[in-house]
């Protein structure tokens, strides 16, 4: 595993949904929240919710919402960026109902110069990160002036120094968990590892060393723009249906 410290979390349920639907639960990267997923329209035949907001370490879901996230007959997780890591640090002890597990751009070891971000790079982001810098680091996560013009109507509602705080929490769990060894077998976490090969945040090469498998996109950071709906990515094909 990443790692086996917890975070506070806030879970935000985009469409209310009865038990025994699927669950598309989204463990967002560092700085978002549900707004740049209105790219798409809501699900069809499914419940949809959201996971950002990593603030406080040492505190778990409320038992009450992770109930909830188990009444599914089938969770698919969507993991992307340092959410792939968020995910990884969760999965034994939240035991969800099978489904689908796709990483995106994103490793189990966000905070290393092999398998992640370069260390000095990261901590760079960490100290120079605020309003001033927010607008550059977007268009880094596109990747593109035709991506960042897409993405623009739907930038997080959040303001720059609660990200500047969850970017600091993200920094120290990282740091403590460094001297624990993730190897990349433990890739069977995820039934489908996306990788953008103009990613300007998480290293493409990166990827593709922790991995050693995925399927290659032509985009930037932020990808999902490549497709038209929610049915037609979750349709990427899966090596299986995992029920970790």
């Amino acid at each position: 595993m990443a790692g086996s410290r917890g975070f506070s979390m806030t879970l935000h349920w985009a469409k209310p949904g009865e038990p025994g639907d699927r669950l598309i639960l989204v463990f967002n990267g560092f700085a978002m929240d549900e707004n740049p997923w209105r790219l798409w329209s809501q699900p069809l035949n499914s419940t949809l919710a959201f996971v950002r907001g990593y603030h406080e370490l040492e505190v778990p879901l409320p038992s009450t919402e992770l109930a909830r996230i188990r009444s599914f007959s089938r969770v698919d997780v969507v993991a992307w960026s340092l959410g792939v890591w968020v995910y990884g640090t969760v999965a034994d002890t939240w035991a969800l109902p099978p489904g689908k597990r796709l990483a995106v751009n994103g490793t189990l070891t966000p905070l290393h110069p092999d398998w992640g971000i370069p260390p000095a790079i990261f901590a760079l982001t960490r100290r120079t990160f605020s309003e001033a810098t927010r607008e550059i680091f977007y268009r880094r996560v596109c990747g593109s002036d035709e991506v960042w013009k897409l993405f623009q109507p739907l930038v997080p509602q959040r303001s720059a120094d609660e990200q500047a705080q969850e970017l600091a929490v993200f920094y120290e769990a990282l740091q403590a968990s460094a001297h624990l060894t993730t190897r990349p077998e433990t890739a069977q976490l995820f039934s489908t590892i996306l990788i953008s090969s103009h990613d300007q945040i998480m290293p493409p090469a990166a990827q593709r060393r922790f991995w050693q498998r995925g399927h290659e996109l032509a985009a930037g950071h932020y990808p999902f723009h490549l497709w038209p709906s929610w049915e037609a990515f979750l349709s990427l094909p899966a090596e299986d249906v995992h029920a970790v």
